[in-house]
């Protein structure tokens, strides 16, 4: 048995020749022929609370035989209109603020799923505050934030969770605070702290969902701290970067694909130049400044939390082993590097690859 809902986003109205009409996008419309009204009837009875058994023999006692019946709602449980629900569709008060998030995920099981996921966000610059607004947004209701920064004037042209009020006062406590006010049973930790060390992220990060990485100083390094703590704990990780025309990013599942020190020694067999630029980039110590402008790092962040979404919600999406590549000029995404998981690997192996000269350059305790 299953309660059969109609998508609140897609209008349902009368159509030419008898028809009736569902939705009105390009590329997403059905029409129906509908002469005596029956399936404009069977659509309304898709309320989210009646089951589809109820539905059927409310139109059977209209007149519809049982096989029309039936073979409607599967069509239109097929085609996408109508979305299936285990138990009764019932929104609770908290859901009037995500219903149209509701309706374009499809299913409340996933919005309950978003509630109780645990997140961490590392850094609340530039990525990481886009992010955390974005998981607000959404539903997540358990974050931790950590950051050491706190918030400067030259923030405030592309962080939009800071404004002027908020000079000189640590990141993560007004993030913090924004997550608060804007999610109801919200539950955030912040941390304050400057991560040096594997075992400094494992305490902070352990027990969570997944760990969104957003701090890239030092280069390389930072990735493969945190990349260590969370193979170690077992949690899924997303990991962004950016330039001037682009943004990337790449995900790593423990147990499913290759990780950080993976794709570092990958690209090191592949490249006689890679050493040359970690080497230039460890010694040089360079600290540029943000490429980014506010359209792109919105652009690149909304990318990166929708395929997040999708990776959460749908279990069938090709799933990392790739870098990819968000083009700002022409919103094509691409793989700029692929790799797989290594056997040798230092982190996610056998250990074979420990004397890696790489792990010289970028060394992590």
């Amino acid at each position: 048995m299953e309660f059969l809902r109609t998508r609140r986003d897609l209008p349902i109205y009368p159509w030419r020749n008898n028809q009736i009409r569902i939705a009105a996008d390009d590329n997403e419309v059905w029409e129906i022929p509908d002469p005596d009204g029956h399936w404009q009837r069977l659509l309304q009875l898709c309320d989210g609370i009646q089951s589809d058994v109820a539905i059927v023999q409310t139109m059977v006692a209209a007149g519809v035989s049982t096989e029309d019946a039936e073979g409607a709602l599967t069509q239109l449980r097929e085609a996408g209109p109508v979305v299936a629900f285990k138990s009764p569709y019932v929104e609770s008060a908290d859901d009037e603020r995500a219903r149209g998030k509701l309706e374009h995920l499809d299913a409340l099981a996933i919005q309950r799923r978003l509630e109780t996921m645990r997140v961490t966000v590392i850094g609340a610059g530039g990525g990481g505050s886009h992010f955390l607004m974005h998981l607000a947004a959404i539903g997540v209701r358990h974050m931790r934030i950590v950051d050491y920064d706190r918030v400067e004037v030259s923030n405030l042209n592309r962080q939009w969770m800071y404004d002027i009020d908020h000079i000189g006062y640590a990141k993560v406590k007004v993030a913090s605070e924004y997550i608060s006010r804007h999610v109801a049973g919200s539950q955030v930790q912040s941390f304050n702290q400057k991560l040096e060390r594997v075992a400094d992220i494992q305490s902070i990060v352990r027990g969570s969902d997944w760990v969104f990485c957003a701090a890239d100083e030092p280069p390389y390094q930072m990735q493969r701290l945190v990349n260590y703590a969370c193979m170690a704990e077992g949690i899924p990780s997303v990991y962004a970067f950016s330039q001037r025309q682009s943004g990337r990013m790449m995900e790593v599942i423990p147990g499913v694909t290759g990780c950080i020190d993976c794709l570092l020694a990958t690209s090191d067999d592949r490249s006689p130049s890679f050493r040359q630029l970690v080497t230039s980039l460890v010694l040089n110590q360079f600290q540029p400044d943000t490429p980014l402008i506010s359209p792109t790092l919105g652009l690149m962040t909304s990318w990166i939390m929708k395929r997040w979404v999708d990776l959460v919600t749908g279990p069938d999406l090709a799933r990392g082993n790739a870098v990819l590549r968000l083009d700002f000029s022409t919103l094509a995404v691409a793989p700029v590097s692929t790799w797989i998981r290594r056997p040798d690997c230092v982190t996610c192996g056998d250990h074979g690859n420990a004397d890696h000269a790489l792990w010289q350059l970028v060394p992590i305790a």
